[in-house]
């Protein structure tokens, strides 16, 4: 808002600080988001393999966790082809460093839904506040309107069966409605 800072009420001031938060939090996601690309795609063919792999071994753990074996089934489980990665002795700076960067790596999207949740509610309170009733209630079932899509997406999760169904329901659709 363009008030001067004497005559701000803390409705304004509210609606400042959410909204430039999240304003703040998008900036700097856009700019991991763009760097973790940059990352990812100078990664050598070893070493996207290597990740690959990793990203393999992560989703058998969580299938055969979905699928656990049914009581009475003493059979014992079945072996990983993939070896337990061990590093070798690392010390605890090198462990700070390793979480440091894989965290800053992950972080955008979180940041993201920070930066959006920030600015959607300075956009709410800055419209029940200094907008017409009529303005708001359009405005808020505008935002009720897209938010089960958004979590929708989060739904999704890593489970085989529903991803495939998933993947089969665009195909048959092709991008049409």
């Amino acid at each position: 808002m363009n008030t001067p800072l004497e005559s701000q009420t803390t409705k304004i001031s509210l609606i400042n600080a959410f909204f430039l938060i999240g304003l703040v939090l998008d900036i700097m996601a856009a700019c991991l988001s763009f760097l973790t690309s940059r990352w990812l795609g100078r990664l050598t063919v070893g070493e996207k393999e290597f990740l690959n792999k990793w990203f393999d071994e992560r989703d058998k753990r969580a299938a055969n966790k979905a699928k656990a074996d049914p009581p009475g089934d003493t059979q014992p489980a079945a072996e990983n082809d993939t070896e337990a990665y061990s590093p070798g002795p690392v010390g605890v700076v090198e462990k700070f460093i390793v979480w440091w960067t894989s965290l800053s790596l992950f972080i955008p999207l979180p940041l993201i839904v920070f930066g959006v949740g920030f600015m959607a509610v300075g956009i709410q309170i800055y419209i029940w506040t200094l907008q017409k009733r009529l303005v708001a209630i359009m405005v808020t079932i505008a935002y009720a309107g897209v938010t089960p899509f958004l979590i929708g997406v989060f739904v999704i999760g890593r489970e085989p069966d529903r991803r495939e169904r998933i993947m089969y329901k665009l195909a048959m659709r092709r991008g049409d409605w």
